[in-house]
């Protein structure tokens, strides 16, 4: 079984039957799990219960072309092994890159808050593509995207049999000192 990593624990993308089984018990409970046995018939049910389906349509599809290009700059960026905090100005410099002239043109002064709005939306309670991030009360240190996310664009790159071609020189210029390295291992990587 694959399976995704957060934080120093591993999760199976699917249930076994002894844990399918529990979930279905417990569903009577709790209809969120009913939900996810539901929607996944391959078995992914942890996959549906973090919204995976929800934040991958959000980034694939985004109504908000703008907050789409957010996502698309925290996931590549995290891809070329930054930080999993991205600071607010390195993002919003990423994402200039990810957008078209026409949308360079058309996009209104302050652009950048009204896009983080919509990508730091929850799809669900508590779950979104980029979360604010912090060491000390009310100091923004940046946003963090999915893991799931991450790994959705972990597999389209393999897909792909390619990499992240437009963070590099941003990522090099902008990014702070202890970044750097991370970064720069990872540029090694790919050539």
């Amino acid at each position: 079984v694959a399976a995704v990593a957060k934080g120093p624990w591993l999760m199976g993308e699917q249930f076994t039957a002894a844990e399918r089984a529990r979930a279905a018990q417990s569903a009577l409970a709790d209809p969120r799990l009913g939900e996810a046995l539901g929607h996944a018939p391959t078995g992914a049910a942890p996959s549906v219960l973090a919204c995976a389906p929800e934040l991958i349509h959000r980034w694939d599809q985004p109504a908000d072309v703008v907050g789409g290009a957010v996502i698309t700059a925290a996931v590549e960026a995290r891809l070329c092994r930054h930080p999993a905090v991205i600071p607010p100005s390195l993002l919003e410099r990423l994402t200039e890159e990810y957008l078209t002239p026409a949308q360079r043109a058309t996009a209104s002064p302050g652009w950048f808050g009204p896009a983080m709005a919509w990508a730091s939306r929850p799809v669900r309670t508590g779950i979104a593509a980029l979360a604010p991030s912090a060491r000390r009360i009310g100091e923004l240190d940046g946003y963090e995207v999915s893991d799931i996310l991450v790994h959705h664009g972990m597999r389209r790159y393999a897909g792909q049999q390619g990499v992240p071609v437009m963070p590099w020189e941003v990522l090099a210029g902008h990014s702070a000192l202890d970044a750097c390295e991370g970064v720069g291992l990872r540029a090694v990587y790919y050539g």
